[in-house]
């Protein structure tokens, strides 16, 4: 009797050892988070700098963003600052007060105890056009994706609706595995998924997943990519105006990684 009663211990004790194993190798199929951000990025359009972050835009956003990154060209809260997304609280859809809080990478957070300027700011600027600007980065490490592994993110836009090119790009490496460019006069919102997957070895992507943008009736292509994977690489986000009076918004972003089987 006591050794039967071993045995079950020992039979359940493996059981729980097993399903725990299952839940963490990623030989296994399942999901795991890579990424994702519900703070919003902005690139706003032109406008005009005040002193110790007081900015003014020159275009009206959609809404009020009383908790989020705005990307300002280099020096102009002051004669010597970066260029990049900084932290701003807003108290109307023109007037924004920018801290010294600049995102790096990652998830984007919103700061407990924002920084404040102390700067004289340049007055009138015109934003940056023609550049893809990062609003969201990871680097995964060597190895990181399986020979079978998917990628798949999706979240949403906003911008402002007119038939100047406002471009959104997300990328493995160097390859956009969701790019497109919004020219919407009827409608200022966008939502999007898309992915990629790993074609038996982590040198070879196909795309896996679809997203308005990326299609079309005369130019719509399967996404392919030959990104190394064998070395770490970013995964990132970006944004890009070809006019300085608009403006694009990533308001959320997600993605996820999908276990290939066998990997």
């Amino acid at each position: 009797m006591i050794l039967r009663r071993a045995l079950f211990c020992l039979l359940g004790f493996l059981s729980i050892v097993s399903v725990a194993f299952a839940q963490v190798s990623p030989t296994v199929p399942g999901t795991a988070s890579l990424g994702q951000t519900r703070v919003p990025m902005i690139l706003p359009s032109s406008g005009t700098m005040g002193n110790n972050g007081a900015l003014t835009l020159t275009t009206a956003l959609d809404q009020t963003y009383t908790a989020a990154y705005f990307y300002i060209p280099v020096n102009v809260i002051s004669a010597s600052t970066p260029a990049g997304f900084y932290y701003g609280v807003a108290s109307s859809t023109t007037a924004i007060t920018l801290y010294n809080n600049l995102y790096v990478s990652g998830t984007p957070k919103i700061p407990a105890s924002p920084t404040p300027f102390v700067t004289t700011g340049v007055g009138g600027y015109t934003q940056t056009t023609g550049s893809s600007l990062t609003c969201w980065t990871i680097t995964l490490p060597a190895g990181a994706l399986g020979v079978n592994d998917e990628v798949q993110a999706h979240g949403v836009l906003t911008f402002i609706a007119n038939t100047n090119s406002k471009t959104f790009n997300v990328t493995y490496g160097n390859s956009n595995f969701i790019a497109f460019s919004e020219t919407n006069v009827s409608n200022s919102f966008q939502s999007f998924q898309g992915g990629f997957g790993n074609q038996g070895t982590v040198g070879i992507q196909v795309g896996t997943g679809a997203t308005a943008g990326t299609l079309s009736a005369s130019s719509a292509t399967p996404y392919s990519g030959a990104t190394d994977g064998t070395a770490s690489k970013t995964l990132s986000a970006s944004l890009k105006l070809a006019t300085a009076t608009d403006y694009l918004v990533m308001q959320s972003l997600t993605v996820i990684r999908i276990f290939g089987a066998n990997n």
